[in-house]
């Protein structure tokens, strides 16, 4: 097997060099172990030290990770405030941070690993233990392992700092006098913010409210949900004893309910399947072409692969966790393509990026002109059909001009840029041609599609 490109993907990121660090430790004679040697490693490694068995084993199994420049760092104000949010809503997942453009005496990149286990001695209550590493010295010394208490019936140390002085303190004003500290602080209050968000998202959906059951048949019955954000769902409850063919029996009157439904209160454009073929629709209307929305399918798909390649440190698991490879597979679906086709697509993308070459340019992606159209007339045919039934637009968010220029969203546009005009050296400038000439045309600037 050719491990050639395996070894330049992993030289792109911190976690892949300190990943082929680890490998040279394990092995000499191959850069990539079996994962026979590899677990035998570091179950030796947790036996000598727990702490560092469990840096290790994070460092060689974790299958993605995040990228942040440091000055999305925010100072925290409130410390202890922060320590009871995270005993209240733990982050029990493991994550790695990849934090660049850090201030002095820092390195310029450094990787953070959070990793979140419930105290042994408290009724309540969690550790987090952070991992601060540089890739210069590793793994013979990290910059700093720092445990951080959160437990408010048993609060003291709050703060544990091993690797510098080895001392542990309750004294929150040491915190402004550590740079690292402040590092794991601030971190965690990134970490805790985005899993809250997420939270508020989830607890939208939650059900506040449900009617009394109606019948449909002997064994069928159905009751409506409102959910947090005041929208309503159609719940159908099956008994046991239900058969298929009482399913079947039985459809006309389910669908007839969720027509009605659907005809009170629209459909709900800000689900992702519905707001981008939306905003298509739109974009056509306004006299964008259907080879340019496929352009711009394309270049936003390669923008969030790109991301992709950043967050997934290993393509071949099961489940892959990265919002740029959720995006980029968003993208694709809203235009009907069929899921194996999208999994194929962006898969041999990840390949084609993680080995340095373009998987394809704006105008000959995946998605072409046609697929567009097709994807926008069933649109149109299912608005006058009122399978879909527009009452409003998809709720828009106000985003800071910043965003939209951040060191994360540039960093990817220069990835795309570079791939793009290593295939053909003017693929990148003929579809900003093309975009600036259709909105001055138009006066239609079309969508914004997150890549965070």
């Amino acid at each position: 097997m050719n491990q050639k490109p395996l070894i330049q993907h992993l030289e792109k990121s911190l976690l892949g060099r300190l990943r082929l660090k680890l490998f040279s430790e394990i092995s000499k004679n191959t850069p990539i172990p079996s994962k026979e040697k590899v677990e035998s490693f570091v179950l030796e490694k947790i036996k000598l030290s727990t702490p560092i068995g469990k840096l290790y084993a994070s460092i060689l199994f974790l299958s993605d990770f995040t990228w942040e420049p440091y000055s999305n760092l925010k100072s925290v104000e409130e410390v202890k405030k922060l320590l009871i949010a995270l005993e209240r809503f733990p982050l029990k997942n493991d994550f790695f941070i990849e934090l660049e453009h850090c201030p002095n005496p820092l390195p310029e990149s450094i990787g953070i690993l959070i990793k979140c286990s419930e105290l042994a001695k408290a009724e309540h209550g969690f550790v987090y233990s952070v991992y601060i590493l540089g890739e210069e010295r590793f793994p013979e010394a990290i910059i700093d392992y720092i445990e951080v208490r959160a437990c408010q019936t048993a609060p003291d140390p709050i703060i544990c700092s091993y690797t510098i002085d080895g001392t542990s303190t309750s004294d929150l004003r040491r915190i402004t006098d550590s740079l690292t500290i402040q590092v794991a602080i601030k971190v965690l209050y990134l970490l805790l913010d985005k899993h809250l968000k997420k939270e508020e998202q989830r607890r939208q959906s939650e059900i506040v409210k449900a009617t009394e059951l109606m019948p449909i048949s002997r064994n069928l019955s159905a009751r409506f949900l409102k959910q947090t954000s005041g929208r309503m769902e159609l719940a159908i409850i099956i008994k046991e004893e239900a058969s298929a063919e009482e399913l079947r029996s039985a459809w006309a009157k389910i669908d007839l309910l969720r027509t009605r439904l659907r005809e009170n209160q629209g459909t709900n454009l800000n689900q992702i399947q519905y707001s981008l073929l939306y905003n298509y629709h739109q974009m056509h209307k306004n006299g964008w072409s259907y080879n340019l929305i496929a352009m711009d399918i394309n270049y936003d798909c390669l923008v969030n692969l790109c991301k992709a390649s950043d967050e997934i440190i290993s393509i071949d698991v099961e489940t892959i966790s990265s919002s740029g490879f959720t995006n980029a597979h968003q993208l694709l679906t809203s235009v009907r393509m069929k899921e194996k086709d999208i999994l194929d697509c962006l898969l041999n993308g990840l390949e084609d990026i993680r080995s340095g070459n373009p998987p394809w340019l704006p105008k000959s992606g995946p998605v072409d002109g046609q697929r567009v159209r097709a994807a926008i007339r069933q649109w149109e045919r299912e608005e006058v059909s009122q399978k879909v039934i527009v009452r409003k637009p998809p709720e828009t968010k106000m985003a800071p001009l910043r965003t939209l220029t951040s060191p994360s969203t540039n960093r990817y546009q220069q990835m795309a840029k570079e791939l793009l005009n290593q295939k053909s050296p003017r693929a990148y400038e003929e579809y900003q041609e093309a975009l600036a000439q259709t909105i001055i045309k138009t006066g239609y600037i079309g969508y914004i599609h997150s890549n965070d």
